[in-house]
């Protein structure tokens, strides 16, 4: 937040954004709280920034309008990035737009490709990314008036044995942030494989689980799901003269 403050977006930010009062942990089976941390005006008092949660496409779209007021920034959709040569003044990218290859060169080069980065290999790092055990689903409910109340402004978290789900306000709080993570052996690259719901709900038993989780869980129409990877951390961040260790 402290980044986006000082990139002067945080008033295009405000009518998308909410600001949950505290995060709470209960009982998956009973519904009975057990943890709770302020968060609000206690967040960015101590922190000195504000603890917002936003849907993704509200801050892309943020983001994509601010570019506009900016001469230097140009948005290039449709390019991967295959290579880059690091040199004593800056970076050589090599990439291509659908057949076409083009170049490029600049004083940095951020790779932020993310666990599948066609990068990553230039840093010295070889090992493919290892699978965690888990999958994650989301979707978003739509809320509802009681849900909205200001009160009712925060992130939810509830675990039993091999699963775990937590929910958070998005969309100035009339959509609902649903994501659910169970034990699974499903390996499938990628982040936006179509689920079906009652393959979700029957891994949420009502002997482990309280109906308003269930309930909630239940609303979800639309689910999408991913296999959760890791890797081992990188013995270097950087490369060239400026390079972050």
């Amino acid at each position: 937040m402290r980044v986006l403050v000082a990139l002067g977006i945080a008033e295009r930010l405000k009518p998308h954004v909410v600001v949950p009062e505290h995060l709470a942990v209960r009982n998956a089976r009973s519904g009975r709280l057990l943890a709770q941390g302020p968060l609000g005006a206690t967040s960015a008092q101590r922190y000195g920034a504000p603890y917002w949660v936003i849907h993704r496409g509200d801050l892309q779209a943020a983001l994509w309008r601010c570019r506009g007021s900016d001469a230097g920034i140009t948005l290039r959709l449709g390019s991967k990035v295959e290579n880059f040569t690091a040199e004593p003044d800056g970076v050589a990218v090599s990439t291509s737009h659908g057949s076409q290859p083009l170049a490029a060169r600049a004083h940095a080069l951020i790779a932020a490709d993310g666990l599948w980065s066609t990068l990553r290999q230039q840093f010295g790092h070889a090992t493919a990314p290892r699978p965690a055990g888990h999958t994650a689903w989301r979707t978003l409910v739509r809320a509802t008036p009681h849900s909205r109340a200001p009160r009712f402004r925060r992130s939810i978290s509830g675990s039993a044995p091999t699963r775990i789900s937590f929910t958070n306000p998005v969309k100035s709080g009339r959509m609902i942030n649903v994501v659910a993570i169970v034990d699974d052996d499903w390996r499938e690259p990628g982040w936006s494989t179509p689920g079906a719901p009652r393959a979700l709900l029957d891994r949420f038993s009502t002997a482990q689980w309280h109906a308003s989780a269930r309930d909630l869980l239940a609303a979800g129409e639309r689910w999408q799901k991913w296999a959760l990877f890791d890797c081992p951390p990188l013995a270097s961040w950087g490369k060239g003269g400026h390079a972050a260790r």
